[in-house]
């Protein structure tokens, strides 16, 4: 697919340069509308004149800021995956402990989610298209979880996973999260049924064989 893009117009002579508050807004603008088209449209319906008429503005005051609709949307993008690694830090970092650095990831996922709700079908959508930008991002902002969640791991029972291990709860984690705002409605009620099968799926798959084992035997 090809990306509109022109090179931005020059500005006109005596016309007063715009102060950084309004340059900020407008820029502001752009990307909210950009943001909104995404999540009516998808990546492959984010052009440049979409965005434009979502923001109600110029294509001289697009182009001033943005050369196609592929850069407002970055800024989205960038902001989505920035915010999931600073929940999951603020989250997991201060607990010292496996099975509560577990608790605290989901949680910080769960409230990330929550946040993005508006934006998760239309990132399901495009998650295994190379083509948009949501795959790359995704993939980077869950390495970045990965590390985050696996720093000063220390518990007895809940050893270190594997990378391979950690990457399949991550997966898991986000597949969870996607689906409870695809799925349901995101009440409270359907927000804590999310939580305790991810929980599950955590002891499941990340608790040491000896611990899965004496739960599997007791029928917890």
């Amino acid at each position: 697919m090809v990306r509109e893009e022109v090179t931005a117009p020059r500005r006109g002579p005596g016309r007063p340069r715009r102060t950084d508050e309004e340059t900020a807004k407008v820029r502001r603008r752009i990307v909210e509308a950009a943001e909104r088209t995404f999540a009516r449209e998808g990546y492959h319906g984010v052009t440049a004149t979409r965005v434009i008429e979502e923001a109600g503005l110029t294509r001289t005051n697009f182009y001033r800021y943005f050369r196609n609709a592929d850069e407002p949307l970055q800024v989205v993008f960038e902001q989505c995956t920035g915010d999931l690694q600073e929940l999951i830090e603020g989250g997991v970092t201060p607990v010292p402990h496996g099975p509560e650095r577990i608790v605290a990831g989901i949680d910080a996922y769960l409230t990330w989610s929550r946040r993005y709700r508006h934006l998760l079908p239309a990132m399901i959508a495009d998650l295994h298209d190379p083509a948009s930008p949501v795959s790359a991002l995704r993939q980077q902002a869950l390495e970045a979880v990965i590390a985050i969640m696996a720093r000063d791991y220390a518990d007895s029972e809940w050893p270190l996973p594997s990378r391979t291990t950690l990457d399949i709860f991550v997966n898991a984690l986000e597949y969870t999260c996607h689906r409870l705002y695809v799925d349901t409605d995101g009440t409270d009620e359907d927000v804590a049924r999310a939580r305790r099968m991810m929980l599950r799926i955590a002891t499941a798959v990340l608790a040491s064989d000896e611990r899965w084992g004496r739960m599997t035997e007791s029928g917890t």
